[in-house]
């Protein structure tokens, strides 16, 4: 069996952490609603769609500029794909 005392001590010293994480889990407000969740993940989803899109276009400019140096074709470079910026 325990001694009272010893778990009346643990009991105190735990108490501030059990405070402390409750504040931080309750400053964090309300959990987003799934409506929100839903949202949320259409707009990372089209968000990765645009960068793999713009990933490729690099790729495939990278290929043509090492093409373009192989060949060894004076400067300027080939323009920007469009959907690039520089």
């Amino acid at each position: 069996m325990t001694d009272p005392t010893a778990t009346f001590v643990i009991a105190l010293l735990s108490s501030p952490v059990i405070v402390l994480v409750a504040k931080r889990f309750l400053s964090r407000g309300a959990p987003p609603t799934v409506a929100e969740m839903v949202e949320r993940i259409a707009a990372l989803e089209a968000r990765v769609e645009r960068v793999e899109r713009e990933s490729r276009l690099k790729d495939d400019y990278i290929g043509v500029l090492r093409a373009y140096i192989t060949e060894g074709k004076p400067p300027p470079p080939p323009a920007w794909p469009a959907g690039l910026t520089s």
